[in-house]
């Protein structure tokens, strides 16, 4: 088991690890290390023991704040894919609505069924469509 040497609050402390854990330790005794210094910044030397334990509750409260914000932002993506699930269910109704209107519009020829949108409706009434289909569209997105 490797042995290093970690600084806090400018204090040198021997510490064991396991091996190839050497970097992970080092990085948490620089985050353990920059809480020391704030604590000695506005209070001054404290006891060793003192200045460990403030230090350790000051990242356990960092640490608690992050998970809040990670559970919240979680919440948040949860919500706005049920959203987009809804959004995209109401536009594949519009879209099937849109189809079935369509299909029902009267062609120049009766006889021969519509292969697609396009070829049911006149040019202008399709535009027409279209910009009415984007609009409820936007709108459903913005709810």
């Amino acid at each position: 088991m490797p042995d290093i040497n970690i600084e806090i609050g400018g204090r040198s402390f021997a510490i064991a690890c396991e091996p190839g854990e050497e970097p992970q330790a080092r990085a948490a005794a620089e985050l353990l290390n920059a809480q020391a210094k704030t604590l000695q910044a506005a209070l001054g030397r404290l006891p060793e023991s003192r200045m460990l334990l403030m230090a350790g509750l000051m990242l356990a409260d960092l640490q608690k704040e992050l998970e809040w914000k990670a559970k919240d932002a979680s919440e948040r993506v949860a919500d706005m894919e049920t959203r987009l699930r809804k959004a995209e269910s109401k536009a594949a109704a519009l879209a099937a609505d849109l189809e079935l209107q369509a299909r029902k519009a009267p062609s120049a020829e009766p006889s021969a069924a519509p292969a697609s949108l396009f070829d049911s409706v006149e040019l202008p009434e399709a535009m027409k469509l279209l910009e009415s289909t984007a609009k409820r569209l936007e709108k459903l997105v913005a709810d």
